[in-house]
């Protein structure tokens, strides 16, 4: 079964080996080379940015035709653009996570993406308003200690000192 090899997969990670991880979610991949859920675990153990996005990218192509069993189309957009941001493709990853909110508003860490994102083109009453709705529908400690800490920094640029302090000072309180 399909689930077998993710499960298998997610063990290996849980260990810490990303090389067999990958090396058995690739055998699934074989097996059942349509299954997007496998697609996306494979995404999960590649550790090159570029490759990660190409695999979402595939992913893409089954929006609409085909329902993930574990995961959302919001989700896939948003890790295009966390990829684009950590090699420094701000606005190639703006364009996804601008998609990413779009299609689920609900998740914390979407909210995220597309902040940080903001923050690193200059949008930061943008950024305000994204690291704001990410406080208000998170309860993950990292995430919001991020969302206060580029929401104050975008307070500072934007010249509102004493609300951009208050967030640091909260962000490093956690």
């Amino acid at each position: 079964q399909s689930m077998d090899y993710i499960n298998m997969c997610a063990s290996y990670m849980d260990l810490g080996d990303r090389n067999k991880a990958y090396e058995i979610i690739t055998v699934g991949q074989s097996a059942y080379p349509n299954d997007i859920d496998i697609l996306f675990v494979k995404s999960r153990t590649i550790d090159d940015k570029t490759k990660e996005v190409e695999i979402l990218m595939q992913i893409l192509n089954f929006e609409y035709k085909v329902q993930p069993r574990f995961f959302d189309y919001a989700t896939v957009y948003n890790n295009i653009a966390w990829n684009y941001c950590c090699i420094g493709k701000f606005e190639e990853g703006l364009v996804y996570a601008e998609k990413a909110i779009a299609r689920n508003k609900s998740h914390d860490y979407i909210w995220e993406t597309l902040g940080e994102l903001y923050y690193n083109t200059g949008n930061y009453e943008k950024c305000i308003d994204a690291m704001t709705q990410c406080i208000g529908c998170s309860n993950n400690n990292n995430i919001i200690q991020s969302a206060l800490s580029f929401r104050g920094k975008s307070h500072l640029k934007l010249g509102n000192n004493k609300q951009g302090k208050i967030d640091l000072k909260a962000a490093d309180r956690m």
